[in-house]
């Protein structure tokens, strides 16, 4: 893959030719079968580059996904794997769903061959690694935009990327409120993502942070404002304060989808 020019090259030595969607329905990228790799070691093969599309899955299987059998001796073929494909927008539920109906489907008969099943989802390069702003009523919409690119980015649904917009922007605003005591100060929104989380990291310059009086309020006393703490923790596992001379940086932390 050429992240840079949105380009994907596919090249067909044996297998399947992958399988693709953008959210309405499957199809079959068009790139010619070939022979097998190490049969002919002269043989020249060729490939076809197509273009990506944020937002895309792609699916690559081999033959001991679709000949597997079950108890009966029946196999699970080309049209029933691809039938059973879930319309999802993430390609961790494309995955988890089809390994399950994959599994159904042979129940207690003994696995017969090697098979290999990838996902593969193309969000587009990641937004910027950080985002400095003016902390005003103004601009945390500026805030709000840049966290929802980085949550998308990171493969979440769409409920999920609305929660945690919501909290970050809680927190950014009780930055505005509490350490800029309602007055504009400078704000840095610092993100990044590993192999099992999306950190976002909130620095402010503004009155340090009294990490023991944040506390969330009791849920049952319903008036406005005061819920900023709860949503944050019921949003990220990390929830992390740490005061310094001047200012505070708070880190959220939150599994990606698939992550353990």
């Amino acid at each position: 893959a050429d992240p840079h020019r949105n380009k994907l090259q596919i090249c067909n030595a044996g297998q399947y030719a992958p399988l693709f969607s953008s959210g309405a329905g499957w199809s079959v990228a068009n790139c010619a079968p070939q022979l097998p790799v190490g049969i002919m070691p002269e043989f020249q093969y060729q490939h076809v580059e197509v273009d990506l599309q944020p937002g895309q899955i792609w699916v690559l299987y081999s033959d001991g996904i679709t000949e597997a059998r079950n108890g009966s001796g029946e196999e699970y073929s080309d049209e029933q794997f691809i039938s059973n494909l879930p319309e999802a927008k993430t390609s961790s539920e494309v995955l988890k769903v089809s390994i399950e109906k994959w599994e159904n489907f042979m129940g207690k008969a003994e696995q017969h061959d090697d098979s290999t099943l990838m996902i593969m989802d193309w969000r587009g390069l990641a937004p910027a690694p950080h985002l400095d702003l003016k902390c005003c009523t103004s601009t945390l919409c500026q805030g709000r935009d840049y966290i929802e690119n980085w949550a998308k980015h990171s493969g979440f649904d769409d409920i999920t990327v609305g929660q945690i917009v919501l909290a970050v922007d809680e927190a950014a605003t009780n930055v505005y409120r509490h350490a800029y005591g309602e007055k504009a100060g400078p704000i840095r929104y610092e993100v990044s993502k590993d192999q099992t989380h999306l950190q976002i990291c909130i620095i402010d310059q503004g009155k340090p942070a009294e990490v023991e009086k944040i506390k969330g309020r009791e849920l049952d006393d319903l008036r406005p404002g005061g819920l900023g703490t709860i949503l944050l923790q019921q949003v990220f596992e990390t929830v992390q304060y740490a005061p310094q001379d001047v200012g505070t940086i708070l880190t959220l932390k939150k599994a990606l989808p698939g992550s353990p």
